[in-house]
């Protein structure tokens, strides 16, 4: 199960990338909705394999540690928001064909970027820590 907390760092690392790579492009070029497209379905992966391998462990764990409980309740809220904030950018953004301000894009690319990169620390820290204890223990 180590593998799993592996493969979700590898995927965290290489979404901030893509990320930061997409907020220096125009996103009006066929390259630049090509990586926004790309980002959205690997993003969209990623949370399927969370929720698929990682959640219900914790949960289960959770059952009995209340403290877990709470971080899951706390997470959960946050990743709603965060999820409502994403889906809002690929709405905006992705497969428009209308003029988009470039400057606009990359500040909103910034801080889908800062957010992540928050989520993320968060994840790392705290509930893959708890995912360790639990499965490798």
């Amino acid at each position: 199960m180590e593998h799993l907390i592996t493969e979700l760092k590898k995927e965290h690392k290489y979404l901030l990338e893509v990320i930061e790579k997409l907020s220096q492009m125009p996103i009006n070029s066929n390259q630049g909705q090509a990586i926004l497209s790309q980002t959205k379905e690997t993003l969209l992966k990623h949370l399927k394999k969370e929720e698929e391998f990682l959640y219900p462990t914790l949960r289960g764990k959770a059952k009995e540690d209340t403290a877990l409980q709470k971080i899951l309740e706390t997470f959960g809220k946050e990743l709603e928001k965060l999820s409502s904030v994403i889906m809002d950018y690929y709405n905006n953004y992705l497969g428009t064909k209308k003029d988009i301000d470039a400057d606009a894009f990359r500040k909103d690319t910034i801080k889908i970027m800062v957010a992540l990169k928050d989520r993320i620390y968060k994840e790392e820290l705290i509930l893959f820590k708890y995912y360790k204890n639990t499965v490798i223990l």
